[in-house]
């Protein structure tokens, strides 16, 4: 068992308590969540490129591949158109063609051809109206990707929180416990070197009483070392209890010493015959 300058030099020890806290505490700690990694990086950076990297609306007119499927449905038609009104222009004639045959037929592909013209704003609109719909595919499309990565990081925070509320939690029992535990270690060694300083000025020599002799001293002094080695593993109450129990079992001790000693010093009292007086011990 440690004496009492045992105990002070290797200090304070954490208790049962204090060692289940800071365990918790510890394993708590190493199951911090790691940094949020996000999955969705490289879509979101593709349609971001996609997107910055988009050129303004332009409308080619020939590379419209509807423009020339109207384009060769039109001159189909309107050549069909001239053909015919020269064959009728011919047969009013005797089957001979005449400048108004010509002129005729003409008139009739271009109004063919004026038709065609005539879709062309309306080709363009739907040109323009295509683009702006791809583009607005590409930002739904990143909004889409931007939040499930924003619920995925979400999650990650939530942990994260939760992981720092445990931490704090163990930390703080932790932490209570020990400054408890300590004050409590101190207030003991406090005690018992109050108590030591009380027995040495009672054996101060000369005095009656509940003195102690010299030799006795070192087995009391012994006594509180040998308390003070687990007074701090014990609660407050108990420690105090056991250490009066050792300082009364050594007073009772001393007491006998003191009662053998007066009993050899029996005598009268002055003018009061050869009886016991009230002093001396029954």
């Amino acid at each position: 068992m440690a004496t009492y300058e045992e105990l002070i030099k290797q200090g304070y020890s954490y208790s049962d308590d204090a060692k289940k806290y800071k365990q918790q505490l510890d394993y708590a700690m190493s199951n911090k969540p790691g940094d949020y990694q996000s999955k969705y990086t490289a879509q979101l950076d593709d349609l971001y490129s996609q997107i910055a990297n988009r050129k303004p609306f332009t409308y080619d007119l020939n590379g419209d591949m509807l423009y020339q499927q109207y384009k060769n449905q039109y001159q189909t038609l309107g050549k069909q158109a001239m053909k015919d009104t020269m064959g009728q222009a011919a047969a009013l004639t005797g089957g001979y063609g005449s400048t108004y045959g010509q002129a005729v037929g003409q008139q009739q592909y271009n109004a063919y051809l004026s038709q065609l013209n005539d879709k062309i704003p309306e080709l363009y609109s739907l040109a323009r109206s295509n683009y702006d719909s791809d583009t607005n595919d590409l930002y739904q499309r990143y909004g889409i990707v931007q939040s499930r990565d924003d619920t995925d990081y979400g999650r990650w925070k939530d942990q994260l929180a939760s992981w720092q509320d445990d931490v704090n939690l163990y930390n703080s029992l932790f932490q209570n416990e020990r400054q408890w535990d300590y004050g409590l270690w101190q207030d003991n060694i406090s005690y018992l070197m109050q108590l030591a300083q009380m027995a040495a000025a009672g054996s101060g020599g000369g005095r009656g009483g509940r003195g102690r002799s010299s030799s006795s001293e070192p087995a009391y002094a012994n006594a509180l070392q040998a308390g003070a080695a687990n007074a701090y593993n014990t609660t407050v109450s108990g420690a105090i209890d056991a250490i009066r129990a050792l300082a009364n079992g050594f007073g009772a001790n001393s007491s006998k010493k003191s009662t053998s000693t007066n009993s050899q010093k029996k005598g009268t009292v002055p003018g009061g015959g050869g009886g016991k007086n009230k002093y001396q011990t029954k």
